[in-house]
């Protein structure tokens, strides 16, 4: 029965160890294309390409809802009092601006533009910049759980001392994860809509993960101690 488990738990070493080793190949492809393309950005000069975006929305008045409607004289009224109008609306702290109104007998729609940003290639080499770190970052990562899947590939038991130092290292690798996600996505927003952004925030899935397999590195060593104490007895 004992040689049963310990047999299933090596099994399942050995498979984590081929999911690791496909993720690890994946992620080297992955940093290498990418390093490559940050260089590219690098040194071709910033101002040769520029990416800008413009968002906007419609806000609609419908008065079938309360079965009114816009006579053609309010409708025309409404078109002068929109032209030359300046209407901001701030939605999610970005602005936008009135430019355009289509009334009909039924509904008046106000279709509302951001001002345009502009990325240029320096903002897109930091991007890459950022998402190379995280990459790396992963590849760390999978490379501490590999050695926790090759620990349990070959143990004899799931107690012994290598495995709990193997899996308190896999829990050490996972907190950069709690805060660089939020900073990744602060730096992206400072890049994006410009000015310093940051918002520092804790990845609570990631906590829990992290309080997790510390729990199970002291439970596992509690099992090393009464195993120990139950061949000192025999």
């Amino acid at each position: 029965m004992k040689e049963q488990a310990i047999a299933k738990i090596n099994k399942m070493g050995k498979i984590g160890n081929i999911f690791v080793l496909i993720g690890k190949i994946a992620i080297l492809v992955c940093i290498a294309l990418l390093f490559i393309t940050t260089i590219v950005c690098a040194v071709i000069p910033h101002d040769l390409i520029s990416l800008k975006a413009k968002g906007g929305c419609d806000l609609e008045l419908n008065l079938t809802s309360i079965g009114e409607s816009f006579s053609k004289e309010e409708q025309e009224e409404m078109k002068k009092a929109f032209t030359g109008t300046n209407i901001n609306v701030e939605l999610n702290e970005t602005e936008y601006n009135a430019q355009d109104i289509k009334v009909s007998d039924e509904k008046a729609v106000f279709s509302f533009f951001t001002s345009s940003e502009s990325i240029n290639l320096k903002d897109i080499t930091l991007m890459l910049l950022m998402s190379l770190i995280l990459l790396i970052m992963s590849l760390v990562t999978l490379f501490f759980f590999g050695s926790l899947c090759k620990a349990f590939e070959k143990c004899e038991s799931p107690f012994e001392e290598n495995i709990i130092n193997k899996m308190r290292n896999f829990a050490f690798s996972l907190i950069p994860w709690v805060i660089l996600t939020s900073l990744t996505s602060s730096a992206g927003d400072s890049l994006l809509y410009g000015g310093l952004k940051l918002n520092l925030s804790l990845d609570m899935g990631m906590v829990v993960l992290v309080i997790i397999i510390f729990v199970l590195c002291y439970i596992f060593k509690y099992g090393a101690m009464l195993q120990q104490e139950s061949d000192e007895t025999l």
